[in-house]
């Protein structure tokens, strides 16, 4: 974008060829592709001005900073966290915390997304609720969520109209920065990098696609194949939460929400897991300490077990509080 070759965002060898500039004088083999809309880079943009290892330790800062307003929003957003003792250290010895501080993810700015979503819809501040909902497009897959977010709000025509006027100002910059070319190929696009090429350490993915295509007998099925069946999935599940949602409590329900998202997201490594931080926080909010001491660990398991193991885990677990029937408190 910065070079003025806006129209070929979405191609992998310019993708790759800029690249190793950014990150001269070392050399990557493989493409990393970047796979979100363009507006989303214009933030990045004065980092390629810098050095790569300035760039990296600013950029380090600000996911600290981010872990820092966490605390003090959640301290505001789940009245029952401050009567445990060091709540707040929680967001800073996470695993997956710590691994995309490491790695220079936006991971944690995507935990803050989620806790702003929960907080407006608590706050029923529901249009706002919305447009947070679209911010997740920062990474596209998360769109996922969105569905089982409509309907915990109440007035799902606000909620919606959030959501759709960010995905319009994405579309719009799209076509102003990349041209309508770049917004064609974007789908098929998004398609031809999921796949085991550029993926990347598939077998590490905590998502049911990953599970499925790791785990039936002799590959039954293509990773795409696998892909179409993570679709079916979701409308299955998706379809049992509209008729369970309503008849357990909503905190209980959105950590559902947030863990089903993680699950059917397709792309979605170690250091993503730490969205979980936000049903981690909901689950002690809510004294639910075993649940809650559970899916803080289950990171680890991931990396040091199995992938597979913990999505089912985490999959049992979400099934397992839509079968609970507190008051809703929202």
């Amino acid at each position: 974008v910065r070079s003025g070759v806006k129209s070929e965002i979405y191609d992998l060898p310019t993708q790759h060829f800029y690249q190793n500039q950014v990150v001269a004088p070392f050399i990557k083999e493989n493409v990393l592709p970047f796979k979100n809309f363009p507006l989303f880079s214009l933030p990045f943009i004065p980092f390629t001005f810098l050095p790569l290892r300035v760039s990296y330790t600013i950029f380090a800062f600000f996911n600290l900073s981010l872990l820092v307003l966490f605390v003090f929003v959640s301290a505001k957003t789940f009245n029952n966290i401050r009567k445990f003792r060091l709540w707040f250290i929680a967001p800073f010895v996470f695993l997956p915390n710590i691994l995309a501080m490491i790695v220079g993810q936006l991971s944690i700015m995507l935990v803050f997304f989620y806790l702003l979503i929960y907080k407006f819809i608590k706050d029923k501040k529901v249009f706002l609720a919305g447009v947070i909902s679209g911010f997740l497009l920062v990474k596209p897959q998360y769109v996922v969520a969105v569905p089982f977010f409509f309907l915990l709000v109440k007035n799902r025509l606000d909620y919606l109209k959030g959501f759709l006027i960010v995905v319009l100002v994405l579309i719009i910059s799209t076509l102003i920065i990349s041209g309508p070319d770049s917004l064609l190929k974007y789908p098929s696009f998004l398609l031809l990098t999921e796949n085991e090429s550029f993926a990347g350490h598939t077998q590490r993915m905590f998502t049911l696609s990953s599970t499925l295509y790791y785990n039936l007998p002799m590959k039954l099925i293509s990773y795409k194949g696998t892909l179409y069946l993570n679709a079916l999935l979701y409308f299955i599940v998706y379809c049992i939460f509209i008729k369970k949602y309503r008849r357990v409590n909503i905190d209980h329900a959105f950590v559902s929400a947030v863990i089903f998202s993680l699950l059917f997201a397709v792309h979605v490594l170690e250091h993503d897991l730490a969205i979980l931080l936000i049903p981690v926080f909901l689950l002690i909010n809510a004294k639910r300490l075993a649940l809650a001491s559970l899916l803080f660990i289950l990171p680890l398991i991931v990396l040091l077990i199995s992938p597979a193991l913990g999505s089912m885990l985490a999959f049992s677990m979400a099934f397992s509080l839509l079968l609970k029937k507190p008051e809703r408190k929202i």
